[in-house]
């Protein structure tokens, strides 16, 4: 948990850049407001400085402590089963990891769409939380959930792929 969020320090920008240009969609007769993702670190940091890649970044560090707590301390205190029904473990360790993270995962996501902007909506993670709260009550927090879940069972496929590689190395070096 420590070392994901450690991680984040590193990759944030890019998740910065790829949260505004995903937002960034082109209108008809209009051009996009990013060429990619130098573009946007270099128009965004031109705007607010290093503060506008890292928006967010405290909410972020705290999803990924408990997201990556979550999904490899459950994960590793699973019985030993068959494939089938490791792949089902996985599939529901990482989909209620990721779950239970989303709402962290939907400020920090908001940050990131407002960073450079003159008039911001959020004064920060606390003023996100209680303006989301308030507009949306819980279910605003959930948003995109269904596609966070789907995207899981890739990350399933990732947990069981590991294990099977970590499997493979101990047999051939006869580690206890």
């Amino acid at each position: 948990a420590v070392a994901g969020s450690l991680s984040i320090i590193v990759t944030h920008p890019l998740d910065f850049a790829r949260t505004r240009m995903g937002v960034s969609v082109k209108k008809k007769g209009q051009k996009l407001e990013y060429r990619g993702m130098t573009d946007c670190l270099v128009q965004n940091y031109k705007l607010d400085g290093l503060r506008s890649w890292y928006s967010g970044i405290l909410i972020s560090i705290v999803a990924n402590f408990f997201y990556r707590g979550l999904l490899f301390g459950l994960h590793d205190s699973k019985p030993d089963m068959n494939l089938f029904a490791q792949f089902i473990s996985s599939s529901i360790t990482s989909s209620f990891a990721v779950t239970i993270t989303l709402p962290f995962d939907t400020v920090k996501r908001r940050l990131m769409i407002q960073a450079g902007e003159v008039n911001k909506l959020y004064n920060g993670t606390l003023d996100c939380i209680a303006k989301i709260y308030k507009k949306e009550g819980f279910k605003g927090f959930m948003k995109g959930g269904y596609a966070n879940i789907m995207r899981s069972f890739g990350t399933a496929f990732t947990l069981l792929f590991n294990d099977y590689v970590v499997m493979f190395f101990v047999d051939i070096l006869h580690i206890k």
